[in-house]
């Protein structure tokens, strides 16, 4: 998701329209992810490793056995902020919408 994301950089002056399913939260690293600096703000990236933590947690969003609701809260959470990222950085680096 975050690589198709940067590719829109390289569009230059044609337009765009942008509809992305997107999937793998549980695969974002820092190196890949768009936004860490959306996740800073929030307060999420203290340390070494937090958007790798987080990623993972993502990925507790489906799947597990038993009584595991508050879990996929938390991944479902997760994935709800990591997206809000993107989409902020498309606000901001492609719509050209920045505050």
């Amino acid at each position: 998701t975050d690589i198709a994301l940067r590719s829109l950089l390289n569009r230059r002056d044609v337009p765009a329209a942008v509809c992305i399913a997107t999937c793998c939260h549980h695969r974002c690293d820092a190196a890949t992810y768009v936004n860490a600096p959306f996740l800073e703000e929030l307060g999420m990236l203290a340390k070494t490793g937090d958007l790798e933590r987080l990623a993972s947690m993502a990925g507790w969003a489906v799947g597990g056995r038993g009584d595991v609701r508050a879990k996929r809260r938390l991944g479902m959470m997760a994935k709800r902020i990591l997206d809000l990222g993107r989409v902020a950085w498309l606000r901001d680096n492609i719509c050209g919408l920045s505050d």
